[in-house]
């Protein structure tokens, strides 16, 4: 037997034990974004990439107009993981995005987008780990439609803060909406609004 046949059952004997002693699978979200931070000016922060999902990402609206807001607070949302049952999810940090057109229906709209992360997610060791910080910018269309689905896709989209001491940063990745009762999307976003007050 191969080393690589072996392995692959040492794998598939392994779930159903792993099962059997209490564990849980959480699966990768499907909405995963890479932030990507330069320190042009030289204050002393190191330029690094950072990798999270967003678990919860609705969209309301029609005719090209779309609303969308997400939700994720998992510190590893962006792979698929096991933890065991009784000990609970590890501890994690809110993070938001918000997606609204910048323009009528019928102009095919560029859209707002706005990143709500915590500083401790873009600044390592930063002085102020409960600091929430709030990026603006422009996503660009087009998004596609697809029935159970909106998506949209970055590449190195700039979005900008207007407190610091990041300014600037770079999102790259995949954000996939599904469509959410109004009731659902209107809570989603009310939380996403107490985040952005809580800014430092």
């Amino acid at each position: 037997m191969t080393i690589i046949r072996r392995m692959l059952w040492v794998g598939v004997l392994a779930l159903p034990l792993a099962f059997a002693g209490g564990c849980i699978m959480h699966a990768a979200a499907e909405t995963v974004l890479t932030v990507r931070i330069d320190d042009p000016d030289g204050m002393g922060i190191e330029s690094a990439e950072t990798l999270f999902g967003l678990a919860d990402v609705l969209w309301r609206g029609g005719q090209n107009s779309y609303e969308i807001v997400g939700h994720g607070w998992r510190p590893r949302e962006h792979e698929t993981y096991m933890i065991v049952a009784n000990e609970g999810y590890p501890a994690g940090v809110d993070r938001f995005i918000h997606i609204t057109p910048n323009g009528p229906p019928d102009e095919w709209p560029d859209y707002h987008v706005e990143l709500v992360v915590p500083a401790a997610l873009v600044i390592p060791d930063t002085p102020d780990p409960q600091a929430v910080l709030v990026f603006t910018g422009t996503l660009h269309a087009p998004h596609k439609m697809f029935p159970d689905r909106l998506q949209f896709s970055l590449a190195q989209v700039p979005l900008s803060s207007e407190f610091g001491p990041v300014r600037t940063i770079y999102v790259s990745g995949k954000i996939i909406a599904t469509p959410a009762e109004d009731l659902v999307f209107d809570e989603m976003v009310e939380s996403y609004r107490q985040a952005v007050r809580q800014r430092r």
